[in-house]
């Protein structure tokens, strides 16, 4: 969301550090849906603390990005150290976007297990409607970027996360339409 507002005039520091803070939370958001959403997983009725273990993994990538941050923002460092933090920041970066495809990856493979594999109807049509949703939401991000950086052809990237609204509405809809009340 802040995207936008950090790479336009004028620059914001507090914008970008909630935005870089938020990005490692994202994938947790993502894994702790998956285990609870179609269907709740043997391992969270098991142990239900797990639910909570990919937010620890979260904080962690937040705290290295806040202190590398505000070192970069303190005006005190060096050239060659200012460098060296500023790696710092942008492998923490990618960490978080590793960290985000892999929660990504989490969430389908969960709805596919669900819906290949369980045997309530309510959760097989809840995983349907959401690997549905997923793929209208994330397959033409998904084809349109290499097109934008290999084949040169002139996208705006800003059209390109339009259809990452189904995402949630695909959720919304499988929430609504089958067993609204059986959420907790």
């Amino acid at each position: 969301i802040a995207g936008l507002a950090i790479q336009a005039p004028p620059h914001s520091v507090w914008l970008y550090l909630v935005a870089m803070l938020a990005l490692p939370f994202f994938p947790a958001a993502s894994i702790h849906l998956s285990l609870l959403f179609p269907e709740r997983t043997a391992l969270v009725q098991r142990r239900p603390w797990t639910q909570y273990v990919p937010y620890v993994l979260s904080f962690a990538l937040a705290v290295y990005l806040l202190i590398t941050i505000l070192a970069l923002t303190s005006g005190r460092l060096a050239p060659d150290a200012f460098m060296s933090v500023h790696s710092h920041l942008l492998r923490a970066i990618q960490y978080s976007r590793v960290y985000a495809v892999l929660g990504a990856i989490i969430v389908l493979g969960a709805n596919a297990h669900v819906y290949l594999r369980s045997r309530s109807i309510i959760a097989t049509q809840r995983a349907r409607v959401i690997l549905c949703g997923s793929a209208l939401a994330f397959l033409p991000p998904t084809i349109g970027m290499p097109l934008v950086l290999f084949a040169k052809i002139g996208i705006p990237f800003n059209l390109l996360g339009v259809s990452t609204v189904i995402f949630p509405a695909s959720i919304g809809y499988a929430i609504g339409r089958h067993n609204l009340f059986d959420v907790d």
